[in-house]
C-alpha cells in the first residue's frame, strides 16, 4: 500500500537517457529527449506509464515547439496570442462571441441536414458543440485536441518538412465516460468518437479526444478570472520527446499516416454540412 498524498511524476524532459523525477516546468523548458524510430518512441512511452500508472498519458504531435520565452507553450486555440503573448481583452471578446454564433450555426446546420445525433448531445451540451467546432477546425474554441494513438501524434509531428517533429506526454486522470470532468485536476477530457456523430470519421481514424478545462471557459468574463498562464495545457506534460521525421519512418519499417487517413473522407451529408457551417461562420467573422 502506498502513502496517501503527492506522488511524484516521471519523465524525460532532455537528451538523458533515463527517466527521472520531473517537474511540468522543467520539461516546459527542456530541449526534449531525441528518438530515432518508432519502436523507440513505443519503448519511451511504455517506461513513461510504467512509472506513472495512476495516469493516462495522451500525447500532442506538433512540427513546432511553441515557447512563451523560454518555455513551451500549448495553449488552446482560442486563447493563443502571436509569440505566445497576450492576445488582447478586445480581440479575446470577439472569439468568444464567433465562438457563440458558431455554436448557433452549428445547431441549425444539424436541424437543416437531418445529422443523425438521437441522443441530441448537439443541441443539449455546449461541450460537444465545441467538440466538433474544434476538431472540424470550424473555430477557434478553448479546447486542445489530443490522442491516444503513437503513430497519428507522430504522424502530426511530421506532416512539414521541419527538421524535428515533437510529441508532448500529458499526463491526465483516468477516463471513465464520453466526457470526464476532473475538478481537482481542473481538466475536461471528451473522447470524440463517443460524442461526435457516428456517421463522422475522422475522431476515430485520430482516436482524437479533447482536454478542456473545468469548470469550462465559456466568455471573456469567465477568462478573465483566471490568470493567463493558467490557460496553458503546458502545465498537464510530463515528457517531451522530439525526433528527426524523414529518418525515424526511414529507419520504423512502419509508414506515417497519410494526410487522407488523417483527414478522411466524411458521409456526404456530414462533410456537406462541415463545409456551409464554415462558410456561415467565415461571413459572420467578416461582421464581427
Amino acid at each position: 500500500m502506498e502513502t496517501v498524498g503527492h506522488k511524484p511524476l516521471w519523465g524525460f524532459a532532455t537528451e538523458s537517457a533515463d527517466i527521472r523525477e520531473v517537474d511540468q516546468t522543467e520539461v516546459a523548458i527542456g530541449n526534449g529527449k531525441p528518438i530515432r524510430d518508432y519502436n523507440e518512441l513505443i519503448r519511451t512511452l511504455a517506461t513513461i506509464q510504467y512509472h506513472n500508472p495512476d495516469f493516462v498519458l495522451m500525447l500532442r504531435g506538433q512540427t513546432r515547439d511553441y515557447k512563451s520565452g523560454a518555455a513551451t507553450t500549448l495553449k488552446p486555440s482560442i486563447l493563443r496570442g502571436r509569440d505566445g503573448h497576450y492576445p488582447g481583452r478586445a480581440e479575446l471578446d470577439r472569439r468568444f462571441r464567433g465562438l457563440k454564433n458558431a455554436e448557433r450555426s452549428l445547431a441549425e446546420q444539424f436541424r437543416s441536414h437531418n445529422i443523425p445525433d438521437p441522443k441530441q448531445r448537439v443541441f443539449k451540451h455546449r461541450i460537444v458543440r465545441w467538440a466538433i467546432l474544434q476538431h472540424y477546425e470550424v473555430v477557434d474554441t478553448p479546447l486542445l485536441d489530443v490522442t491516444l494513438s503513437p503513430r497519428i501524434a507522430a504522424s502530426f509531428a511530421s506532416i512539414s518538412n521541419r527538421e524535428w517533429g515533437y510529441i508532448y506526454v500529458l499526463a491526465v486522470p483516468n477516463i471513465s465516460a464520453a466526457v470526464t470532468s476532473s475538478a481537482e485536476a481542473g481538466l475536461q477530457i471528451i473522447r470524440l468518437s463517443s460524442v461526435c456523430p457516428y456517421i463522422a470519421m475522422r475522431p476515430g481514424v485520430q482516436e482524437g479526444y479533447l482536454l478542456g478545462e473545468y469548470p469550462e471557459i465559456d466568455a471573456m468574463e469567465t477568462k478573465s478570472l483566471i490568470p493567463y498562464e493558467e490557460t496553458d495545457f503546458s502545465l498537464r506534460p510530463i515528457s517531451k520527446i522530439k525526433f528527426r521525421p524523414r529518418n525515424f519512418w526511414d529507419r520504423s519499417g512502419i509508414s506515417e499516416a497519410a494526410h487522407e487517413h488523417l483527414y478522411p473522407e466524411e458521409d456526404d451529408g456530414f462533410g456537406r454540412m462541415i463545409e456551409e457551417l464554415k462558410d456561415d461562420v467565415r461571413r459572420q467573422r467578416g461582421s464581427l
